[in-house]
């Protein structure tokens, strides 16, 4: 489940940076970084998903928001 989180998240925050980001954005200050990611009911393939590094730092703080809202839910539907 956490996997399909942060694969639609991957893909939102790729659309978001690219409408985002300009065209000639300096690629020193804010350079390429490429990760796997293993693939849903895998466990030898992985997706290697390039991002800007602050597109990487923007998917992470919405991934732990979307997280810590889940858990909170979870508190006041009164789950465990």
């Amino acid at each position: 489940m956490l996997f399909t989180i942060i694969a639609g998240t991957v893909l939102t925050i790729t659309a978001q940076a690219a409408a985002a980001t300009p065209a000639n954005a300096d690629a020193d200050t804010d350079p390429m970084v490429c990760q796997k990611v293993p693939e849903l009911g895998s466990r030898i393939r992985a997706k290697r998903i390039c991002m800007r590094k602050s597109e990487w730092e923007a998917q992470r703080r919405s991934d732990k928001m979307m997280i810590d809202r889940s858990q909170t839910q979870q508190r006041l539907d009164g789950g465990g």
